[in-house]
């Protein structure tokens, strides 16, 4: 039964191993080592050879076939062992090698990645004339060998005939009379998820009960877990959650914490922290203590949705079990407290980290960058780097230092950018082993002399990428930032040139990129070719976003084509997108300019229905033009707009200035016959609407306007008298 067990590792090893890498904020640079300690066991074993790769085992000393077995088994990675060298050793002492030999040889083969050897002896075994008779164990193993092999496939007719190998395999079981056990369904669904078969592999998770009478044990639930990761599925994974009951009713190990992991760390993926909370409380209730890596992926969480406070209490709970946290615990928290625009706990953190003098690595630099960079402290930022590039322990890479140009180009500081961009190549050409500029580090120095107008130098990167022998694949985002320098040194024909070689080249095009042929075409004063962009877009099936619609509203108004900006801007909404601020304060000014008053109001209170909050200046020359004379609506529509419109901002706290409020005032109580002086003290009546001057009381006439139930102005600058109608 050994032998079984170390099946059922080795089926579901190549799952377990890789849950922990990469799970930590995604950044990549962390093996599972780092979070389990040394003791994490690793698929790469030591293998039996000397210096010129011979095998160095011995088996000259072994007196039985029991020897020879374990001896195999032992040694099960040497690429070196010959499976038919072993049995002709085995037949030249007189013994008969077993079913168990046959088996081991075979799971040796497969370990080793031996995939011709594992074929000719399984022909061996499966023959008329084999000495022995294969039995469930060798069905498995020939299952695991198709795992193995599905590791290197990449192809997807590759996979199916894997998949076919698999099928072919399940008959053969049956036809001989041999039950699958809990090992075969197992390592057929690792198999099917490797393949990309997710639908197939849940209808075996939930078959395995009732058609080969099998439950679901810990590794069943921890493989279909992994189906989760592939394929996030929310309505699946209440059905994951089983294995929950399943620890509950078994004696837990300390492996199983592994198991929850993953489960927590698909929750989080399906953005579900509430399912991650829990189900790391049951893991606490049923016994299984949180490993650093446990936390980690807590932390993680916590700060995807924005719940630092959560995340910190993590943290603490941490420290509180004498769990230290090492330089990956706190990459996580730096990385929430960035998501979360917390740069002064980013600063705490740090400090405390330095405290604790944990060793940096390059993964933390960079975090830190790119968190000052998020609140444009290029001093910070610049601190972090010098530090980086002067810590011995560290080999800065490219990622790091195009971190830094980042920062640069977004702080503005782009002789910074081209002093850090000069020592990153003088480097790279005069020492050895330093990073090379990469694609990345290309087009942020482009985007930052894109944006100091400086397009000498972006069009000579630009000649270097398309001419240079390391054939770069330039990307969209290269070309828009080319294109926006165009566009802001107006510089049509040469933006041209570069589109074309974009569209020639056939590089994605998205709504950036036709936003900024809008700008193009409107800066040269060609708005007709602006227009065809939104053509060009319905015939290559990309739907129009904000960026490309707001440009082609700008245009058409600065050309003086109101109706076509209005139609557009009703093709927006019907598109399903949501105007922004910057759109409703674009089409309310240009009905104002084209004194479209009853538009404008309209558009107005149609953005606090929209919940957009335009700009202040915008809300006070919609209420002012409505008290001019030269506003060609109604008087009473006039009251009735500006009191809605009143009523609104009023209730969203935006103050309009005492100036305005007066000339609105006077035109809503001019037109009920009632006088107005300013600066004098008056008192009201909520409820009734009625108003006190001088002593006397009045009816302002106010409530009889819709949504008008209570005073919207204000009240404490205005009395009001009766007007003398002789």
């Amino acid at each position: 039964m050994n032998f079984l067990n170390a099946d059922v590792a080795n089926a579901v090893n190549p799952y377990l191993t890789d849950v922990g890498v990469g799970l930590v904020f995604g950044l990549g640079y962390y093996l599972i080592k780092y979070l389990y300690g040394d003791n994490q066991n690793s698929k790469d074993k030591k293998t039996n050879t000397d210096s010129l790769g011979k095998s160095l085992i011995q088996w000259e000393n072994l007196k039985s076939v029991e020897d020879f077995n374990h001896l195999i088994k032992v040694n099960e990675a040497d690429a070196k062992m010959n499976p038919f060298e072993v049995l002709d050793k085995i037949n030249k002492m007189q013994l008969t090698p077993d079913i168990n030999t046959f088996n081991n040889l075979l799971n040796a083969c497969f370990a080793s990645g031996n995939y011709e050897s594992a074929d000719k002896l399984i022909e061996e075994m499966f023959d008329f004339a084999s000495p022995i008779q294969p039995d469930l164990s060798t069905f498995n193993i020939r299952l695991k060998g198709v795992s193995c092999r599905l590791d290197s496939a990449v192809t997807s007719e590759l996979k199916d005939e894997l998949i076919a190998i698999m099928d072919k395999i399940m008959e053969e079981l049956v036809k001989s009379s041999i039950k699958p056990n809990d090992i075969s369904i197992n390592t057929m669904l690792d198999i099917l998820i490797k393949a990309g078969k997710i639908k197939r592999a849940w209808e075996l998770f939930d078959s395995m009960l009732e058609k080969y009478e099998i439950e679901p044990d810990k590794y069943s639930y921890s493989t279909i877990i992994k189906a989760l990761r592939y394929e996030l599925d929310e309505s699946k994974l209440e059905r994951a959650f089983g294995i929950i009951e399943y620890l509950k009713n078994k004696k837990c190990s300390n492996n199983d914490e592994i198991i929850f992991n993953c489960l927590i760390d698909v929750c989080i993926k399906l953005n579900l922290i509430d399912k991650a909370d829990k189900v790391f409380r049951e893991m606490k209730e049923i016994g299984i203590a949180p490993s650093k890596i446990t936390y980690a992926i807590m932390i993680k969480g916590y700060g995807q949705v924005y719940q630092l406070d959560k995340a910190f209490q993590i943290f603490e709970e941490m420290k509180s079990q004498n769990i230290p946290a090492n330089e990956i615990i706190y990459g996580c928290l730096l990385n929430a407290c960035v998501r979360c625009s917390k740069i002064d706990k980013v600063t705490e953190v740090y400090e405390e980290m330095k405290k604790l003098q944990l060793d940096m690595n390059i993964v933390l630099y960079t975090t830190l960058i790119k968190a000052y960079t998020k609140v444009k402290n290029i001093t910070s930022a610049l601190s972090v780097y010098e530090e980086m590039l002067n810590d011995k322990a560290v080999s800065p890479n490219i990622v790091t230092h195009n971190a830094m140009l980042d920062c640069c180009v977004e702080c503005n500081e782009i002789g910074k950018m081209s002093e850090i961009y000069d020592n990153i190549k003088t480097r790279a050409i005069n020492e050895e082993n330093q990073p090379q500029p990469d694609l990345i580090t290309y087009s942020t120095v482009i985007k930052g002399y894109a944006r100091a107008k400086d397009m000498e130098k972006v069009f000579n990167i630009y000649h270097f990428l398309t001419t240079s022998e390391n054939n770069f694949q330039l990307d969209e985002v290269i070309y828009n930032s080319i294109l926006d320098g165009c566009a802001k040194t107006s510089n049509l024909e040469r933006a041209l040139l570069v589109y074309g070689e974009m569209v020639k080249k056939e590089v994605k095009r998205s709504n950036v990129t036709y936003s900024i042929l809008v700008k193009l075409y409107a800066n040269s004063k060609m708005e007709d070719q602006a227009l065809k962009i939104l053509e060009e877009m319905v015939e290559k099936n990309i739907k129009p976003g904000i960026i490309v619609y707001t440009c082609l509203i700008q245009t058409c108004l600065r050309s003086k084509r109101f109706e076509r900006a209005i139609s557009l801007f009703e093709n927006l909404k019907s598109d399903g997108l949501k105007p922004d601020h910057v759109l409703y304060n674009t089409i309310v000014n240009g009905c104002l300019f084209n004194q479209k008053w009853d538009m404008a109001c309209k558009y107005t209170l149609e953005s606090f229905v929209m919940n957009v909050k335009m700009a202040y200046d915008i809300y006070r020359n919609v209420l002012e033009k409505l008290t001019y004379n030269y506003c060609s609506l109604r008087t009473n529509q006039k009251c009735e707009y500006a009191t809605k419109i009143l009523k609104e901002l009023k209730l969203r706290g935006i103050n309009v200035e005492d100036e305005t409020y007066e000339k609105v005032a006077r035109m809503i109580y001019k037109n009920q016959g009632v006088k107005i002086e300013s600066n004098v003290h008056h008192q009201s009546d909520n409820q009734s609407g009625n108003y006190y001057g001088n002593g006397k009381k009045y009816n302002s006439g106010y409530n009889q306007y819709p949504d008008s139930n209570k005073r919207d102005l204000n009240k404490d600058q205005l009395k009001f008298q009766r007007k003398n109608n002789k």
